[in-house]
């Protein structure tokens, strides 16, 4: 498997991941049990391996809520709390970054969200600094005070260290409900993105059914899925060092299904690397 691709680790394990050959895998609050944990931390000192910890691992009735631009003082405050424990759980695996989940759809005011948004980036980039780990914060425009990219951008831009997680499909369902133009809006976030989720949908009726669809080569644009592979090729074209993680649900179709899906993309990044080779011979 090529270094630059990974996969979240719940959905298919430690033995998996040995078989495949992956030398990155993505943490998540659905893999956070002791005896998994401390199976790959043994697997990780055999095999070099790199870790991206999707927090809140541990310490949150709900991981996918989060209350950095709260309000609410005190869920901010203990956001917080909750995300300092998991960058010291962090610290004792192979960890190369943190991703969070910034904003929920639910979360926010009009008058104060832009505002809170850039003092809690600040407080993320102190953290990030303190911690020694970049730490990502999740594109999703499900909340209408707080989606359009360019504020995602502002208050990222001026932080070496923070950066943008770009997840395709939350992207794509954005763009669907806020009336944008998916590429468009890719090609803004280029610059700061540092790591990408790959999986695919239509829209919310696929979600609800399936969750996260792996991706596959049978998946046309015309049928109104994400062109993945025009996705990544801009991504490469962009930075061939960003990462890919597979973020699949096993809901749809077959596991060989997604498996199919996962050997297309690493032929697709073998190739695309190959022909940046054969451009730097011929210059």
């Amino acid at each position: 498997m090529n270094p630059r691709i990974g996969i979240s680790i719940h959905n298919v394990g430690v033995d998996y991941i040995a078989k495949h050959n992956f030398k990155r895998v993505q943490l998540c609050h659905k893999f956070s049990g002791a005896k998994e944990i401390t199976a790959l931390l043994k697997f990780s000192r055999k095999f070099p391996l790199k870790v991206t910890y999707h927090a809140p691992v541990f310490h949150q009735s709900d991981p996918t809520i989060t209350y950095y631009v709260s309000d609410n003082r005190r869920l901010r405050d203990a956001t917080f709390e909750i995300l300092k424990t998991n960058l010291s759980m962090a610290k004792s695996l192979p960890t190369s970054e943190i991703i969070i989940h910034f904003i929920n759809s639910n979360i926010g005011s009009p008058d104060n969200i832009k505002k809170l948004a850039l003092k809690s980036a600040l407080r993320l980039n102190e953290l990030s600094r303190e911690y020694d780990f970049p730490i990502l914060l999740e594109y999703v425009g499900y909340n209408d005070l707080f989606y359009k990219v360019e504020d995602w951008i502002d208050i990222i831009k001026d932080y070496d260290n923070l950066g943008i997680c770009l997840d395709v499909g939350h992207l794509y369902l954005s763009c669907q409900i806020n009336n944008m133009d998916y590429f468009e809006e890719l090609e803004k976030l280029l610059p700061y993105i540092k790591i990408v989720h790959l999986w695919n949908t239509r829209g919310f009726s696929d979600i609800y059914k399936y969750g996260h669809i792996p991706v596959h080569p049978s998946q046309k644009p015309s049928d109104g899925w994400i062109d993945i592979e025009k996705t990544i090729e801009l991504i490469h074209a962009w930075d061939a060092d960003i990462p890919l993680i597979f973020e699949p649900d096993f809901k749809y179709l077959d596991f060989k299904y997604a498996q199919e899906g996962i050997d297309w993309v690493n032929e697709l990044v073998y190739n695309n690397t190959e022909k940046d080779r054969e451009n730097v011979d011929t210059v």
